[in-house]
């Protein structure tokens, strides 16, 4: 629930109203080629450290957002949103407009991304490189004692997308692409997991006869916080294969691997599964 108004030719995009940090910030269009929590549809790390960088389901915030295109390859944005923890865990079914309870301070997002090769009438193979940095002077609890508070945190993150192989030429979207993110928190006594990173492949027509289709792998590292009880450094492996049957009907059967690094008392895990998409 926002209002959005485009100016200076469609250069400027202004938004304010009910917004989500994710939905704008901290994402690459390749990202949503996976099932994974994980990185799809962002590095899950910002929102785990900070409930209220993730979007819905379940909730949302008070904000307000900005994109300027400087040049057609240069875009910067930046964003203010709320810090209401009980509105962005769903309270209300989504409809607690509630500015504090408990939270104090915004949490402010600045990027700046650099897009290559995206214009129509680009030759070279399309990319994406994504640099931002995250603020918040909200109170979060020690992770050692919860009735010790600390005052806010910084953030980083970079990440980038490039394709490497067009067997079609200029204008075709067929073809492989390679991409990397890092995500870095400053303060792991109130981060459970400070830094995050990961790697991944994903080829568009793998299959000649199924130019469409996009088959996918991934690997995700977590780093968790020294301060934080019992948990592990879990990495995940996924491989995934979107079967496009029709542009009404996706097919994802997918595989995901999960293991830890620290001898917890918890097993590796395979999971196994099919997601289907219907577009009405």
């Amino acid at each position: 629930m926002y209002l959005q108004q485009r100016l200076q030719h469609d250069k400027l995009t202004i938004l304010a109203g009910r917004l989500a940090a994710s939905d704008a910030f901290a994402a690459l269009p390749v990202f949503t080629n996976y099932v994974t929590y994980a990185i799809n549809p962002n590095p899950f790390s910002l929102g785990a450290n900070d409930a209220a960088f993730f979007g819905p389901p379940p909730g949302t915030e008070w904000g307000a957002q900005a994109t300027y295109l400087i040049t057609p390859a240069i875009q910067v944005a930046a964003g203010a949103f709320n810090t209401n923890t009980n509105s962005a865990n769903g309270e209300n079914h989504g409809a607690d407009f509630t500015l504090q309870e408990g939270n104090k301070g915004v949490l402010s997002i600045g990027e700046i991304d650099y897009l290559h090769n995206q214009r129509t009438d680009s030759v070279g193979k399309p990319g994406q490189i994504t640099a931002g940095f995250l603020r918040s002077n909200n109170s979060f609890p020690y992770l050692n004692n919860p009735l010790a508070h600390s005052d806010g945190y910084n953030a980083v993150y970079l990440m980038g997308q490039q394709m490497v192989f067009r067997p079609g030429g200029p204008g075709t979207s067929r073809g492989a692409t390679v991409w990397g993110a890092w995500t870095f928190n400053s303060k792991d006594l109130v981060s459970p997991i400070p830094m995050l990173w990961g790697a991944g492949l994903s080829y568009e027509g793998l299959i000649p006869a199924r130019t469409s289709d996009v088959a996918s792998l991934c690997l995700i590292r977590t780093e968790p916080s020294k301060y934080a009880p019992a948990t592990s450094a879990e990495d995940g492996l996924e491989l995934n294969y979107q079967w496009r049957h029709s542009r009404y009907l996706t097919i994802t059967p997918h595989g995901q691997y999960l293991w830890n690094r620290t001898g917890h008392e918890s097993r590796n895990a395979t999971v196994l599964g099919i997601q289907l998409e219907l577009t009405l």
